[in-house]
């Protein structure tokens, strides 16, 4: 019954115009239903509803107009020629776009202009480049190299571009060009990766005597041309250092500046050779140690003291043709240098900074947990050096090599008489040293103290300190006055700003005490207000002493004490100075440091030793005040 009144209802609904809102129908199941009315626009069915393909509207119907979008009356075609008529163009209605020309009734481009992407626009100004799915070949490697070794060309294709049209790609696909930067191919260690027609393994640009790259693909030689590096030649795998702070892997390990890392206390370890030289921090201070006598009298002391100045190499032989230390040794000094003779075990020692009487460290190491103190008297600080002076006898001379270039003289202070090689208490601390391949130079840090000063400044009784090196022969082999020649040298490196050997005479003596002009103190026979003459009167004393004296707790306990003519006025010393000199790659030589007192046994002097380290650029000889940064040389 349901069924028949919808039934009539929807028929009354078709006669009427009911809209679906109004009408309803059960479907039998007590659900309603809207009908399904054709003239709905919203009905897919409704050829008026956009989204039915049928639509004259929806883009998807092929019978859609494109342009234009209304009919054309064809009277406007009237009398035009279609075959030429840009805006009816083969057909009435059909404009041809911008930067076109209609010809027999078809759009194409204007002179200068091209359609190079294929899109039926003419967007290019002037002639394609390519066209789409063009190929062609192409090579970027040096002329020359192409078809030579592992190189070959490849191709580029022309590809769209939204701003540019059509163009011929940037990379060419495929190519391979000379791999100048990792010439060795594990995988074919015959090939010639830098096309330069030889195979890797015979390669040796930079011609060091190591190939780019072994027979059987393992690189060898990390740096062969200036492609790889700036310093071919320099960097091989027969180096067996890096070069601190030089950024280069030097030895060709695949480390870059290794050596930056701390050691660890082994003097045999390669990665000491120009590192952070720690390889004394370890050894017991030596004026509290009671083995030390035994050190001295078996020769290891000598190799100690090297190794608390920082100079950590391991001991090698000639034989081994490697960098080390071949020879270390502690005597007395003799016309041929160092001698058969041995010293007083006071007077060396390992220091671990130098104290004043209470332990408070005044003069603290350079670098690492110690240095090295050589004395013409006791070696040690304020706390174990008594008021009186040390004599150790014995046979000393200074050395031949110096005294032939001076007349038999020991030189300081042009204004000062020289002194007789009259000397005692002398210590050299000898030692002979194969140079690492990387280096060019070498330095080391030291203080000079005298209880000289100021009394016997300008006298006979002028302790001296001397740096002499020769090579392994002995003889000088650095130019220290810079004649083009070392046939006049006497060997010492070692001098202040005016080339005068370091004793109490020298310009770098600045931590002191000034005496006053004409005091008591100052030698009163000595013209210049009573200065020495190395000295002037300068606002009431003779020199500057710009360090002041409070350092010199540590060397004495009490240098200055007292007044008027009863007072204390002994010793002095310079700030910490940086000896530099060059030497060649791998050369042997001996490096001999001298310490003595000159006319007497009284009055003594000490020399402390830091910072030794390898210096891998040309390295002017001389002696400046040292940088703050112990890693900087002197310019």
């Amino acid at each position: 019954m349901k069924r028949t009144i919808a039934i009539i209802f929807a028929a009354a609904c078709l006669m009427l115009g009911c809209t679906e809102t109004t009408i309803t129908a059960d479907n039998g199941h007590g659900q309603t239903t809207k009908p399904s009315n054709p003239n709905n626009p919203s009905n897919p069915s409704n050829p008026n509803n956009p989204n039915n393909p049928n639509n004259p509207g929806n883009p998807s119907n092929p019978n859609t107009p494109t342009t234009p979008t209304t009919p054309v009356d064809p009277s406007v075609c009237k009398g035009i020629d279609m075959q030429t008529s840009i805006e009816h163009c083969g057909t009435c209605g059909n404009a041809c776009g911008t930067n076109q020309i209609c010809t027999g009734g078809k759009c194409g481009c204007i002179a200068g202009y091209s359609d190079c992407d294929n899109s039926g626009t003419c967007e290019t100004e002037g002639e394609c480049e390519c066209h789409p799915g063009d190929t062609i070949p192409c090579y970027t490697g040096p002329a020359g190299t192409e078809k030579v070794g592992n190189c070959h060309g490849g191709t580029r294709q022309c590809e769209v571009d939204e701003d540019l049209g059509a163009a011929w790609s940037y990379e060419c696909i495929g190519e391979v060009t000379p791999n100048l930067f990792a010439i060795c191919d594990s995988a074919n260690p015959y090939g010639d990766s830098d096309c330069n027609g030889q195979p890797d393994y015979l390669q040796d640009e930079d011609e060091d005597g190591f190939t780019v790259c072994t027979e059987f693909g393992t690189t060898n030689d990390c740096c062969d041309s200036t492609f790889v590096c700036s310093s071919p030649g320099k960097l091989n795998p027969g180096k067996t250092a890096d070069c601190k702070g030089n950024n280069l892997d030097d030895d060709c390990d695949g480390e870059i500046d290794e050596d930056d890392i701390p050691c660890t206390g082994s003097t045999t370890a390669e990665s000491c050779l120009m590192a952070d030289r720690k390889c004394g921090d370890t050894l017991q201070e030596s004026i509290y140690d009671d083995s030390w006598q035994y050190y001295v009298a078996s020769g290891n002391a000598a190799l100690m003291l090297a190794q608390s100045m920082d100079l950590c190499m391991e001991t090698v032989t000639k034989e081994s043709n490697k960098p080390g230390i071949l020879e270390y040794s502690l005597s007395k000094s003799s016309s041929a240098g160092p001698s058969k003779y041995g010293i007083g075990s006071a007077q060396a020692a390992v220091m671990n900074g130098m104290a004043n009487s209470s332990g408070a460290v005044l003069i603290p190491p350079r670098v690492g947990n110690n240095f090295a103190m050589i004395s013409s008297g006791t070696a040690g600080d304020s706390r174990n050096v008594g008021i009186g002076e040390s004599i150790f006898g014995g046979q000393d001379a200074v050395p031949n090599v110096y005294l032939a270039q001076h007349g038999n003289q020991l030189l300081s202070h042009p204004s000062c008489s020289g002194s007789s090689p009259n000397i005692n208490d002398s210590v050299v601390l000898h030692l002979k040293l194969r140079a690492p391949e990387t280096a060019k130079g070498f330095s080391f840090d030291f203080r000079f103290f005298s209880r000289e000063y100021p009394y016997y400044v300008c006298t006979s009784y002028n302790d001296f300190f001397m740096t002499i090196v020769t090579d392994e022969s002995g003889k000088p082999f650095i130019d220290t006055n810079n004649d083009g020649t070392a046939t006049d040298e006497d060997g010492n490196i070692s001098f202040d700003k005016l080339n005068h050997a370091v004793s109490v005479n020298n310009a770098f003596f600045t931590t002191c005490a000034a005496p006053a002009c004409y005091d008591s103190v100052a030698m009163s026979n000595i013209p210049n207000a009573g200065c020495p003459a190395s000295s002037t009167c300068n606002t009431g004393h003779c020199g500057s002493c710009e360090d002041g004296f409070n350092e010199l707790y540590a060397y004495y306990p009490d240098p200055y004490t007292g007044s008027g003519n009863g007072r204390t006025h002994r010793g002095g010393g310079t700030a910490w100075l940086t000896t530099q000199a060059p030497v060649a790659p791998g050369q042997i030589f001996n490096i001999d440091f001298y310490i003595w007192d000159t006319g007497d046994s009284n009055y003594d002097s000490s020399v402390i030793l830091d910072n030794f380290q390898w210096r891998c650029d040309e390295t002017p000889v001389g002696t400046d005040f040292a940088d703050p940064d112990p890693n900087k040389p002197i310019n």
